[in-house]
């Protein structure tokens, strides 16, 4: 789809082949990278990465050296991140949670699986940011793209466009589109969330303008 100088594409999570992880301790489903797979030789030669995680075991998380990481709990019942000198707990209710992708926590779960949201952007090239989105409150952002990934069954108010979209689906736009973004409950649809989790997501991804 397309509207003006801006293009629109859905990634649905559930039509996303799952990869296991080394260590056996959950899958990833990776539903955008920027550049895309295969542009450049290196497999993590990228700057943009936007990817669920199922987690069903105890263990340490990858180290990526370079990249500011977005997390957040979006099912289950939550997880502890323990750091050297530091630990953290996240539930569906709490807001996303941002730090260094080369210190690498050991994840712990609360209390059985979990499913969670990664955005990982590479800090010396791009600007990434991961907030709750809940319906009727607009949201703008000026940057390369951004995005929408929902946990209900709703619709995505562009301007005056409407896009229905299934639970579970990444809705992205590149190029120009400054516009409000503002969900609308679907009627059709059930509006419960996991644990107070929010019914989608913004994402916002942004390049900067190189020097003069």
């Amino acid at each position: 789809m397309t509207a003006g100088a801006t293009t629109i594409f859905e990634v649905n999570a559930a039509a996303v082949t799952p990869t296991p992880w080394r260590n056996g301790g959950g899958l990833t489903r990776e539903l955008l990278r920027v550049p895309a797979a295969g542009a450049k030789p290196a497999a993590d030669d990228w700057l943009l990465r936007i990817s669920l995680a199922d987690i069903t075991g105890d263990g340490a998380f990858s180290a990526f050296d370079g990249m500011t990481r977005w997390f957040s709990v979006i099912a289950g019942a939550g997880v502890q991140l323990r750091w050297p000198d530091s630990t953290r707990e996240l539930r569906a209710a709490d807001a996303p949670l941002m730090f260094d992708g080369a210190d690498a926590p050991y994840c712990q779960l609360l209390a059985g699986p979990t499913r969670d949201l990664n955005v990982m952007v590479r800090h010396a090239a791009a600007h990434a940011q991961l907030l709750r989105a809940e319906y009727d409150q607009p949201w703008r952002w000026v940057g390369s793209a951004r995005g929408l990934f929902t946990l209900q069954a709703l619709r995505l108010q562009r301007g005056e466009q409407q896009h229905a979209l299934a639970a579970g689906c990444l809705l992205w736009a590149t190029g120009d589109d400054a516009r409000d973004w503002r969900l609308v409950r679907d009627s059709s649809a059930d509006g419960a969330s996991d644990a107070g989790a929010p019914p989608g997501f913004w994402i916002g991804f942004r390049e900067p303008v190189p020097a003069a």
